[in-house]
């Protein structure tokens, strides 16, 4: 058994979704689930269902810094 703690969103007919990544070594199939709803709403959401992050201050980053794709992992995408 996997135990597997994410969050959900519930709309106001009453429907729930959500969508996470299953662990490794779970195989594709059918599968029995147990879901637990917690009667408080989860603190981290904010009223408008989006998640609160924590800030964390890193500094000044350099001007000329980039953040393509291919700065990051070089000629071959890796």
């Amino acid at each position: 058994m996997k135990a597997i703690e994410t969050d959900i969103t519930v709309s106001t007919d009453g429907r729930a979704s959500l969508d996470f990544a299953l662990p490794a070594g779970v195989p594709p199939g059918i599968h029995r689930a147990f879901v637990v709803i917690e009667e408080q709403l989860t603190e981290r959401m904010s009223s408008r269902g989006h998640l609160k992050f924590s800030t964390h201050p890193v500094g000044p980053v350099p001007v000329d810094s980039t953040y393509r794709r291919e700065d990051i992992y070089g000629d071959d995408g890796r």
